[in-house]
């Protein structure tokens, strides 16, 4: 409540607040996943897709998260702002605060580089993608063991648009036609 009250920065962390949390339901797509099932349940980005076209244009809702990380970094502001009128009759204090939320930010936000496996050689699939003709490319079976290393190599031989590659939305009938296909080939 204090927060709010008699500082020209409570509406800031009112907003800060709302953008966190609207990044992270944005992010999550039009429906809710449970371990790669996509259920009935509607998320906020579906109202969005089908009534804004803007919105049918981003592929990769993920990317939603990101406006959360500017929302944590205003709160962090916001706070070392706070703690700086809490302690204003002990400065040291207030900037050991301050140094120790901005060490927890950089930290939080610090990246782990990611294993990156080494891409594996495949004659045969690199032949039959350098024969292929423009135009989109479809793999079946849709999953697998091999489905990442046969993305990479479709994205290498610029074969055209992958139909079944990633993307942040992800259409319902997919996991029906992955299901459907699993016994092709």
């Amino acid at each position: 409540r204090a927060l709010f009250s008699r500082a020209p920065y409570g509406w800031y962390a009112i907003g800060a607040l709302s953008l966190l949390v609207w990044s992270v339901v944005l992010s999550l797509g039009p429906h809710w996943k449970i371990d790669e099932t996509v259920t009935d349940v509607e998320l906020p980005y579906l109202f969005l897709f089908e009534n804004l076209s803007m919105f049918k244009a981003v592929r990769v809702v993920a990317r939603f998260a990101l406006m959360g990380n500017l929302a944590l970094a205003l709160l962090s502001g916001i706070a070392v702002a706070k703690l700086a009128v809490c302690f204003r009759g002990r400065p040291q204090l207030a900037s050991l605060l301050g140094v120790g939320i901005a060490t927890v930010v950089l930290v939080e936000s610090f990246t782990v580089p990611v294993n990156v496996n080494p891409l594996p050689d495949d004659a045969d699939l690199q032949r039959l993608l350098a024969g292929a003709l423009p135009g989109p490319t479809l793999f079946v079976p849709v999953s697998g063991g091999d489905e990442v290393r046969r993305i990479w190599f479709a994205t290498r031989a610029e074969s055209g648009p992958l139909l079944n590659g990633y993307s942040g939305f992800i259409w319902p009938q997919y996991w029906y036609f992955r299901d459907a296909a699993a016994e092709v080939t």
